[in-house]
């Protein structure tokens, strides 16, 4: 991890030590900064949803990009907070429930692209008893 990004980290949430699986949130600071200057929330709400994307492997931040580019799109499209919470809650059941959500992937486990593994072909071997079994 690059020291910047942590101590970016750190100073976004006003957290004196933290490592990567430890955080703690000041709502009141936050609420504070959002009710006293929105455009400061918003920017500093931005950096931090950056710093940890950059924290995340490589392979997934561009998924992580995408995700929060849908997540801001939504947000900008409603009318009010309330709004785009409501939103926001029907997203994450929709990777839930929806097609190809995860309840759909759990149920429908697939055999890996190119396996020649058949899960219905077993061949079924009779174990002999021991004597005095």
């Amino acid at each position: 991890m690059a020291p910047g990004l942590l101590q970016a980290r750190r100073e976004l949430l006003r957290v004196p030590e933290m490592d990567e699986r430890t955080t703690q949130f000041d709502f009141d600071s936050w609420r504070s900064l959002a009710e006293s200057d929105a455009e400061a929330f918003e920017q500093r709400r931005r950096d931090l949803l950056q710093a940890e994307i950059e924290l995340a492997p490589a392979s997934l931040r561009p998924r992580l990009r995408g995700l929060q580019w849908q997540i801001d799109m939504a947000r900008r499209r409603c009318k009010t907070p309330a709004l785009a919470s409501a939103r926001l809650f029907e997203m994450m059941w929709e990777q839930v429930y929806g097609e190809n959500g995860f309840l759909d992937v759990l149920t429908n486990v697939k055999a890996p692209a190119g396996s020649t593994h058949d899960k219905h072909a077993a061949e079924v071997v009779r174990l002999a008893r021991k004597a005095g079994d």
